[in-house]
């Protein structure tokens, strides 16, 4: 049974980040569909505009998802995400460009991207809920395992974006409307999902009191909407801004650093579970501690590698990212969502860690480029990284008090 509940619950994720990770990775395609402007940087950053501009609706999303999920039970939020996820994804798949509508196309590219970020708000946070509320009542009770595999199923749905991306760019057999196929799949594949959560037992009910992690840390909203801001800048900063970011500093391939972006979510997606392991043997302070300042010392070298132009370099650098990422993830993951009291749990937690996400990590493509092309400033991308490592770093000696 917790085999199949643990399945059953992360086939959403998969499904999901799946469906709201594509755009991101065809953004080098869809930029000049939609907004086919004389300067091509700048129809990188208005298409990346649209990407951050999804970000601003997940706390409201966050929100009122989790108010239904802490009204009505976590399987009725995670089964409405998936299905209006699902439906935005066919939307995109079937949208006319630029050239046939005029300025309706970005327009109704702009909604649609709204509804996707709207769901994803909850959709991360209320499945790490679900999972930590459920195995509660196991042997995996204050384990990160099981939350720690339901983060991996929803990277694997990141892989499997990034990994259709590249192979759309790598080979043009494809074709100029082959990302529409990538779309409606998605959107195809998220409805049966609904159906696959509907079906979930419930872990939760109103009449739930508080539970003991509460007093385990100073300000948990602060905190956990600084962590949210970490991992949405590493992530899309060396995962989505990368593929864009890379080619305009020096001489490389689009493909080339897709195709290392790829393993760097797959080594993120392999490491995670291995290191929730580690959290359980060390603790979860101690993991976190180690993870941010292997980070602080490590980003600005693999940084360097990455301009090297060789593609083993920048694997290299893409992997140990991925690895780093994953041993923060891990004890992250966990102890996130058991910050706050059950009973407002999951609007809390999904509110303030999109509030962080959002305001400094869904930003961090179309502010780097940003200041990139005006500034003429190539290490954008790293200096940004690393204030936000540092600020996460002094927030969790500060305010984390658990073990």
């Amino acid at each position: 049974m917790q085999r199949r509940i643990l399945f059953t619950s992360s086939i959403g994720n998969i499904l999901e980040f799946y469906d709201f990770a594509l755009y991101g990775f065809l953004v080098p395609i869809l930029a000049p569909l939609f907004f086919p402007v004389s300067n091509p940087i700048a129809a990188l950053i208005s298409a990346y505009g649209v990407f951050a501009l999804s970000f601003m609706v997940r706390p409201l999303g966050g929100y009122f998802f989790g108010r239904i999920g802490d009204l009505y039970g976590r399987r009725f939020a995670l089964s409405l995400t998936i299905l209006l996820m699902g439906s935005s994804c066919i939307g995109i798949s079937l949208l006319p460009t630029y050239q046939q509508i005029g300025i309706i196309a970005p327009s109704l590219l702009i909604l649609l991207r709204l509804i996707q970020g709207f769901c994803i708000g909850a959709e991360f946070n209320c499945s790490l809920t679900y999972v930590s509320e459920y195995f509660a009542n196991t042997k995996y009770k204050g384990s990160s395992t099981p939350t720690s595999f339901a983060t991996a199923a929803g990277l694997l749905g990141w892989f499997l974006a990034a990994f259709s991306s590249w192979a759309i760019l790598k080979n043009p057999f494809f074709g100029d409307s082959s990302w529409r196929i990538l779309f409606f799949f998605g959107g195809i594949v998220a409805v049966i999902g609904f159906y696959i959560r509907y079906y979930l037992p419930e872990t939760f009910s109103p009449t739930h009191q508080n539970d003991e992690h509460d007093s385990a840390i100073k300000a948990p909203f602060l905190l956990v909407a600084v962590f949210g801001a970490y991992i949405g800048v590493v992530f899309y900063g060396q995962f989505i801004c990368l593929n864009s970011y890379l080619p305009l500093v020096v001489r490389v391939s689009t493909s080339d650093v897709n195709l290392s972006t790829t393993l760097g979510i797959f080594s993120y997606m392999i490491f995670i579970v291995p290191a929730s392991l580690l959290t359980n043997k060390i603790g979860i302070r101690k993991t976190l501690i180690i993870s941010l300042w292997l980070m602080l010392l490590l980003s600005y070298p693999l940084f360097l590698l990455v301009l090297s132009e060789k593609l083993i370099f920048m694997i290299i650098t893409c992997v140990s990212m991925g690895i780093l990422l994953a041993g923060f993830m891990a004890p992250a993951s966990w102890i996130m969502p058991n910050l706050f009291p059950k009973r407002s749990r999951l609007r809390r937690f999904s509110l303030s860690y999109n509030l962080g996400n959002c305001l400094l990590g869904g930003i961090t493509p179309a502010l780097t480029i940003y200041i990139l092309h005006t500034f003429c400033i190539e290490s954008s991308l790293i200096v940004y990284h690393l204030f936000i490592t540092s600020l996460t770093l002094i927030s969790t000696l500060l305010l984390l008090k658990y073990k």
